[in-house]
């Protein structure tokens, strides 16, 4: 390196550390912001998000498969109990009934033929005793008279039993019949309909569902998952306010019914479904609709209370230097403290804090009063 390079290093080195120093000497440091101690609420609470449904709702399905020959009811229409919703084509159905009904009038004559031929077999048995007792037949025909008597009788006795076979098949084929006709369970709003006229439903695995009914869309309730960090703060009774996106700027209210005890797991995390019971008399709330909730948890009326950020602030070694009152002691450990502003200095106070909702802490004891300034960042 020759000499006039060693000599523009030196000089660009002495401009740097000379620029360095000037600014170290002329950082401008900002006062202190400020926000006075207040009174007021604080109300805690839990954010969840639930979907919103009828308090009851009934999926309406058929028992037997079939065609749908009809139709009573559709969407969003008022229906009531026995009310009928759909038809199925009963032809076969009525087949089958009528062979039953037909099996069971065959078994009863067959009974009475029984009967018939038992009287018959009684009277012989009766003449056979005589002439026995009068030793005018032998031992083998009395024997064969009584046989004849028994056989009568229990042939009775199986027809009979043939007779209440065939009934019980008459009322199985009726019982199907009727499941033909699909009726209303309950009083409500049809808010699914999943079939159409000439659609074929089968029954042989599961009942279909062929509508879906909500008992009453003016008591809804909405069920929430609540975080299992936050599920023991939540109790039967406390209020709920909530919003829908359909109506951003109405604020609708509850009030939990019950927390389940039965846990959710999804990729390992664990929430409890609670259940808040929405009086919904305007009839906005539709089923399905996500709820952005939230639970009021905890409530401090008229209290001590600064910013939260006032006790997140901690100054810095240039602040303190310009602004800090020299006399004050900073509190030990990890007690909590505000810096307490003056107008000229700051200075910091020891304080116990209570209930927060994120913009507010309480103030449990405090060494000044409300409209004290105290310094947030």
């Amino acid at each position: 390196m020759t000499r006039k390079a060693i000599v523009l290093v030196v000089l660009v080195l002495m401009a740097t550390i000379t620029v360095t120093a000037f600014h170290s000497r002329h950082t401008i440091i900002s006062a202190p912001v400020t926000a006075r101690v207040t009174r007021g609420d604080i109300v805690t609470v839990v954010a969840a998000t639930g979907t919103v449904n009828a308090v009851t709702t009934v999926e309406v399905g058929s028992e037997v498969t079939g065609t749908i020959e009809s139709l009573g009811a559709d969407f969003n229409q008022l229906v009531h109990k026995g009310q009928i919703l759909a038809r199925l084509d009963p032809s076969i159905f009525q087949t089958t009934l009528d062979q039953a009904r037909a099996a069971l009038a065959s078994a009863r004559a067959d009974a009475e033929r029984y009967r018939v031929a038992e009287a018959a077999a009684d009277t012989a048995l009766t003449r056979a005793r005589e002439l026995h007792d009068q030793q005018l037949i032998t031992e083998e025909d009395f024997q064969a008279a009584e046989t004849d008597k028994r056989s009568a009788t229990a042939q009775i006795a199986s027809g009979d039993a043939i007779v209440r076979q065939d009934q019980s098949a008459v009322q199985s084929a009726e019982v199907t019949l009727s499941k033909t006709i699909i009726e209303s369970p309950i009083d409500g709003v049809v808010i699914a309909r999943n079939v159409d006229v000439g659609q074929t439903v089968s029954a042989s695995v599961s009942a279909p569902t062929l509508f879906v009914i909500a008992a009453d869309l003016s008591k809804m309730q909405v069920e929430a998952g609540i975080d299992e960090s936050d599920v023991g703060r939540v109790t039967e009774g406390q209020p709920v306010t909530f919003h829908v996106d359909a109506f951003p700027d109405e604020t609708f209210t509850g009030t939990v019914l019950e927390v389940r005890l039965n846990p959710t797991v999804d990729s390992n995390v664990v929430t409890y479904t609670t259940v808040i019971d929405a009086p919904n008399a305007s009839l906005q709330l539709k089923p399905g609709m996500t709820a952005l909730l939230s639970i009021v948890v905890g409530r401090h009326d008229n209290v001590l209370r600064v910013q939260a950020a006032a006790l997140q602030y901690h100054p810095s070694s240039g602040v303190l230097a310009r602004y800090g009152d020299k006399s004050a002691i900073a509190p030990s450990g990890k007690a909590n403290a505000v810096w307490v502003s003056n107008g000229t200095t700051i200075a910091p106070e020891p304080v116990t804090t209570g209930a927060s909702d994120g913009i507010y802490t309480e103030l449990v004891s405090a060494p000044f009063d409300e409209g004290t300034a105290v310094v947030t960042r």
